[in-house]
């Protein structure tokens, strides 16, 4: 198996951009490919069956909280994932669209869940007449307004998305907290990948409660 590191995709989603931005900071004298997966789920999936040799996954949101997905996928592991890193980025939102239209005439806004609530004030203020639906990332859903060439619809997501996708921004920097980060774990199910030693080791404990009723 040639080395590779799983993220959530497709190519230009947060977790994309901070797999790559953390790669060039490594200097590693081998390649790693990146590969990416529709959901957070398949990406622990991957990296639990060794079909990738790390994998990087967000964890928490400094104004949404936790990532639901990634939380449970971990629980389900069992242990099994070590983890080699962690990653904290300040996340930077767009408004999206195939083609310039007034704010006025959105109709639709897709995005992840954690994108649209880090966006929920601006929103708010600025598009309040436009439904929300959620995808499985910000990237995805660039991609799917690009893909549907209709007038209205618009997406929050990367600036460097919206040129993957041949998109226009409508809006840079909507997200309500200019301060909010997001925190990533690089997990692997190879102890000794990109190992720097017991000093960098990191923990997370994740536990279930019983669900009685009083």
């Amino acid at each position: 198996m040639k080395a590779s590191i799983g993220c959530l995709g497709p190519k230009r989603s947060n977790t994309d951009l901070v797999t790559e931005k953390w790669l060039e900071e490594l200097h590693l004298a081998f390649p790693l490919t990146i590969k990416h997966f529709p959901t957070n789920q398949q990406v622990i999936d991957a990296a639990g069956m060794g079909d990738v040799s790390t994998a990087v996954v967000p964890i928490e949101s400094s104004v949404a909280g936790g990532v639901p997905e990634t939380l449970g996928a971990l629980i389900r592991k069992n242990g099994l994932l070590q983890i080699i890193d962690v990653l904290v980025a300040r996340i930077c939102h767009c408004f999206v669209a195939f083609e310039t239209f007034p704010l006025t005439e959105a109709t639709i806004t897709y995005s992840h869940p954690h994108a649209l609530a880090q966006c929920s004030g601006w929103r708010a203020k600025n598009v309040p007449q436009a439904e929300q639906e959620e995808v499985h990332s910000t990237a995805d859903a660039i991609r799917l307004v690009s893909e549907n060439k209709k007038r209205g619809e618009a997406a929050i997501g990367t600036a460097k998305a919206a040129e993957e996708y041949g998109c226009v921004i409508l809006a840079r920097n909507i997200q309500d907290n200019p301060y909010a980060r997001t925190r990533f774990l690089v997990i692997s199910n190879f102890p000794d990948f990109l190992s720097r030693g017991a000093d960098n080791c990191k923990t997370a404990m994740t536990f279930r409660l019983k669900n009685e009723h009083s």
